[in-house]
C-alpha cells in the first residue's frame, strides 16, 4: 500500500513539475526561434542546448505518466493528452533537427515556433494549473465567501472535496471544465473544446427571448461561464443563483475566482445546497428584490445531473413566485384595513383566552377541518355523524355552509379581515359557537362575539400585535397562509389532534362549481366570473383535472408546503370532487366515520374546556400592551417630523447636484443618517411595514441601485426617485394612522378602565 502511495505522488509530482515549467519552456521556444532568425551566435547554440534539455526532461516525464496511467479510464483525460503529447513531439523534434543539420536555420525556427512551441503550449492548457495555485485560489475565495455571503461559507467550510468524482479538467482552449462521475461514466459540464463558445450560444438564446428588464434566478453555476455570458447580454438584469451541488461549487472555487465573476454581474443572492424551505426563502428574497418579470433559467447539463431536482425548484420558484404576486395583491387591497383590525382588536385580545389555554387538550382526537368546496354537499350527511366522534372546525365561510345544513361545528377559525364577513357572520347562530381568530380578523365581526366563547392565536407576519402585545415563543403563533383552512389546520395540531381529516377542501373548481350551497356572500355573478377566471387546471382525486385560479393554485402548494412539516400527523382528504392534495391520503368519509365510532367528543367540547381552563394574560402583560400603545402618538409625532426633514432635504438634492455644490454630499449623508432612525423606529415596524407593504417592498428593490452609485449627480436623482415615493406615501398615511392609534388607545383604556 505505501509503495502504491509513494508511486501515485511520484507521478503527481511530476505533473506538478511539469506544469510548472511548461510556460517557460514555450517562451524559451519562442525566443529562441526568434533569434534564429536572424543570428547563429554561440549564445543562441547555448540557449538550444538549455532548451533541448529541458524540452527532452518533458518528454520523459510524459512518457512516464503516460505508462502509469495506461488503461486507466478515470484518467482519459490527461492520457489522452500525455500520449497526444508523446506521439507526436517526438516526430516534430527528429524535424527540426534535421533542419538544423542542414543548416536551415529559417524552417528549423519555423518548427520551433510554430510546431514544437504550440504543442507545449496545448499541452500546459491541457495539464492546467499547480495544485498549490489552485489551493491558493480556493482559498481567496473561501474569504471572499466569509465576508458576501456568509451563510454559504458557513455551509461549505467543512466539506471535503471529493476529487474522486469530481474532476477539474481543461478545454482545448485552455478553461477549466469539470467531469462528474455518475455510476460507470463521466458527464462533462462544459464542451470539451470550447465553453466559452457553448455559454456564449446559451446566453443569446436567452437573452433574444425575454425582455431587457428581465431579472433571472438561475438553477446551476458549475465554473460561471453561463452567468458571465448572460450577464454581458443583460447587465442590468439581476441574477440569483442556485447550486444544488456542494462538490461542483468547491471544485468552481478551485478553478475560478468568485469575486472577479460577481463583479461582473449584478448577483442578488447565492445559495449552495440546503433544503426546500431555504431554497423558497431564496425565491421571496429574488422576488422581493427582482422586477415585475423574473425568469427561471437552468444550465443545460444539470438536465442529465438532476433533472427531478431541477423540475423541483422550478416548480417551487414559479409557486413561490406566484405566492409573492398573491401577497401583492392581499397587501394593496388591505394592509391598512388589517392594521386597522390589528389595532381595533387589541381590547378584544386582553379580554378573551389565548388558544394556549387549550394546547394540548385534544391529544390523541381526530379533527375535521371543513371548507367550502362543492364536495362538501355530499358529505353532510356523514358529517353530521361524524360530530360526535371527531372535533368539527370551520374553517372561515363555510360556517354559512355547515348552518345551511344544520351542523354547528365545535368551532369556528376565523382570519379574514375584509368587510364581506359582516354578512358572513352576520348570522346570530354563530355568535353562540366558540370562535377563533387572528388579531386582523374583521373588527366589527370580533366585537359583537360573546367574549366567553371567543379565543384567539397571532401570525408570524403580524409585526403589529408582536409588539404590542409582547408575543413570544408560549403563544399560539402560526404561519401565515393564503387561506383560513392552513391556520385551522395548525390550530388542530396545537390542540393535540393526530389526525386531521379535510372536508370540502376542494382547492379548485369541480365541473365549474365554486361553492357547497349556503355560501352566499359571493353573488351568482361573481361566482361566474371565479369561474371565467380559472384559466389554471388542478390534478382531481380521480386523475382528472379541476378549473382553478392563480389563488387556488397557491392556495393548494401553501396547504402542501405545510402538511409536509409534520409528518407525524396522519392528513385525510375526504373530498369527493377536489383537487389532489399532496402528503394526504384519500379515503371516503364513510370509511373515516366507521374508523372512529368508539370515539367520543362532547358536543360542547370547547366551551366545556374554556369554562375549566381559559385564564386571561395577567395584569403586568396588560399594563405593557397600554403603555406600549400610549407611547404611539408620540413617537409617530417624532417619526413624522423626520419624514418632513428628509422630504425637505430630498427637494435640495437635484439643484445641489446640478451646481456640484459640496452640500450635496453633506444633505445626502444627512439623510442617510435619518433614515436609518426612521427604519429602526417603532412606527415604521409596526404600522408602515404592513400599511404600505407594497410600498416598503418597491424600496427594498431599488435600494442596493441607490447604494451602489458612486456618480454624485446620478446618486442625487435616485435619492429622490427611490425614497421619495416611500416617504411620500407614509406621510399621506399619517393622517388616518393617528386617528387609529388614537382610537385603539381611547378602545383598550375603556377595557382596562371598566
Amino acid at each position: 500500500m505505501k509503495e502504491a502511495y509513494d508511486d501515485i505522488q511520484r507521478l503527481q509530482q511530476l505533473l506538478e513539475n511539469m506544469k510548472r515549467d511548461l510556460p517557460g519552456v514555450v517562451q524559451l521556444c519562442l525566443q529562441v526561434s526568434d533569434k534564429l532568425y536572424e543570428s547563429q551566435a554561440p549564445e543562441v547554440w547555448r540557449e538550444i542546448g538549455e532548451l533541448v534539455g529541458k524540452m527532452d526532461e518533458l518528454y520523459r516525464h510524459a512518457r512516464i505518466v503516460v505508462d502509469a496511467i495506461q488503461g486507466d479510464s478515470d484518467n482519459e483525460d490527461l492520457l489522452g493528452a500525455l500520449e497526444l503529447f508523446v506521439r507526436d513531439f517526438s516526430a516534430q523534434f527528429q524535424v527540426m533537427n534535421r533542419f538544423m543539420d542542414g543548416e536551415n536555420y529559417r524552417d528549423a525556427a519555423d518548427c520551433l515556433k510554430y510546431e514544437l512551441a504550440e504543442m507545449l503550449a496545448r499541452l500546459s492548457r491541457a495539464l492546467g494549473d499547480e495544485i498549490a495555485a489552485m489551493e491558493a485560489r480556493y482559498a481567496k475565495n473561501m474569504a471572499y465567501l466569509s465576508e458576501r455571503f456568509p451563510k454559504v461559507y458557513i455551509d461549505l467550510k467543512d466539506v471535503e472535496p471529493d476529487w474522486l468524482n469530481y474532476q477539474i479538467v481543461f478545454a482545448k482552449t485552455g478553461m477549466p471544465n469539470l467531469k462528474i462521475r455518475t455510476g460507470d461514466n463521466w458527464i462533462r459540464f462544459y464542451s470539451h473544446y470550447d465553453p466559452e463558445a457553448e455559454a456564449a450560444r446559451w446566453a443569446s438564446n436567452v437573452a433574444r427571448n425575454v425582455e431587457d428588464f428581465t431579472d433571472f434566478m438561475i438553477y446551476g453555476l458549475g465554473f460561471g461561464y453561463h452567468l458571465l455570458l448572460l450577464g454581458m447580454h443583460l447587465p442590468d438584469a439581476k441574477v440569483s443563483v442556485y447550486e444544488p451541488d456542494k462538490q461542483i461549487f468547491i471544485a468552481a472555487m478551485h478553478a475560478i475566482d468568485l469575486e472577479s465573476l460577481f463583479s461582473r454581474v449584478h448577483l442578488i443572492d447565492l445559495q449552495v445546497g440546503g433544503d426546500k424551505m431555504r431554497r423558497e426563502q431564496m425565491v421571496v428574497n429574488f422576488m422581493v428584490k427582482s422586477g415585475a418579470n423574473p425568469s427561471v433559467q437552468a444550465i443545460p447539463v444539470y438536465e442529465r445531473l438532476s433533472i427531478d431536482d431541477m423540475r423541483v425548484f422550478c416548480e417551487n420558484a414559479k409557486m413561490a413566485s406566484m405566492y409573492y404576486v398573491t401577497s401583492l395583491q392581499s397587501y394593496r387591497r388591505f394592509g391598512m384595513e388589517w392594521l386597522r383590525n390589528r389595532l381595533f382588536n387589541l381590547p378584544m385580545l386582553l379580554d378573551t383566552p389565548s388558544l394556549r389555554n387549550l394546547k394540548g387538550l385534544f391529544a390523541g382526537k381526530t379533527a375535521v377541518v371543513v371548507g367550502a368546496g362543492p364536495s362538501l354537499e355530499a358529505d353532510i350527511p356523514v358529517l353530521r355523524e361524524l360530530k360526535r366522534h371527531a372535533l368539527i372546525i370551520a374553517a372561515g365561510s363555510s360556517i354559512q355552509s355547515l348552518l345551511h345544513y344544520g351542523i354547528e361545528p365545535h368551532l369556528i377559525v376565523f382570519i379574514d379581515g375584509g368587510e364581506v364577513n359582516l354578512k358572513v357572520y352576520g348570522n346570530p347562530a354563530i355568535r353562540d359557537i366558540p370562535l377563533l381568530f387572528a388579531p386582523m380578523a374583521q373588527r366589527r365581526v370580533i366585537e359583537s362575539r360573546d367574549k366567553r366563547n371567543t379565543l384567539h392565536f397571532y401570525l408570524q407576519e403580524d409585526l403589529t400585535t408582536q409588539y404590542l402585545m409582547a408575543v413570544d415563543e408560549d403563544d399560539p403563533y402560526f404561519e401565515v397562509t393564503p387561506s383560513v383552512t392552513g391556520n385551522a389546520i395548525e390550530a388542530a395540531i396545537y390542540l393535540g389532534c393526530t389526525e386531521i381529516v379535510l372536508a370540502g377542501q376542494d382547492l379548485s373548481y369541480p365541473e365549474s362549481r365554486v361553492y357547497a350551497p349556503g355560501v352566499s356572500h359571493f353573488s351568482q355573478e361573481e361566482q361566474q366570473q371565479i369561474i371565467k377566471d380559472a384559466n389554471y387546471t388542478l390534478e382531481n382525486i380521480s386523475g382528472g383535472l379541476n378549473p382553478a385560479t392563480h389563488g387556488m393554485v397557491v392556495t393548494l402548494a401553501s396547504i402542501e408546503g405545510l402538511l409536509s412539516k409534520y409528518p407525524d400527523i396522519a392528513f385525510t382528504n375526504t373530498t369527493r370532487y377536489g383537487a389532489k392534495i399532496n402528503f394526504t391520503r384519500w379515503e371516503p368519509m364513510e370509511d373515516v366515520l366507521q374508523r372512529l365510532r368508539n370515539e367520543e367528543m362532547p358536543d360542547r367540547v370547547i366551551e366545556d374546556l374554556l369554562a375549566k381552563h381559559a385564564v386571561l394574560y395577567d395584569e403586568e402583560r396588560k399594563t405593557q400592551t397600554e403603555t406600549k400603545l400610549s407611547l404611539l402618538p408620540v413617537q409617530l409625532e417624532d417619526f413624522e417630523k423626520r419624514l418632513e426633514a428628509i422630504s425637505d432635504t430630498l427637494e435640495q438634492l437635484p439643484e445641489l447636484s446640478q451646481t456640484r455644490s459640496p452640500l450635496c454630499i453633506t444633505c445626502m449623508q444627512d439623510i442617510e443618517l435619518e433614515w436609518g432612525k426612521v427604519i429602526s423606529s417603532i412606527p415604521f415596524m409596526i404600522l408602515m411595514v404592513t400599511g404600505l407593504m407594497n410600498e416598503v417592498r418597491n424600496f427594498d428593490r431599488d435600494r442596493p441601485q441607490l447604494e451602489r452609485e458612486t456618480n454624485i449627480e446620478r446618486k442625487a436623482e435616485l435619492f429622490v426617485k427611490v425614497l421619495g415615493p416611500l416617504i411620500e406615501a407614509m406621510r399621506a398615511c399619517l393622517p388616518e394612522l393617528k386617528e387609529m392609534i388614537n382610537t385603539a388607545v381611547e378602545r383598550t383604556e375603556a377595557i382596562l378602565n371598566r
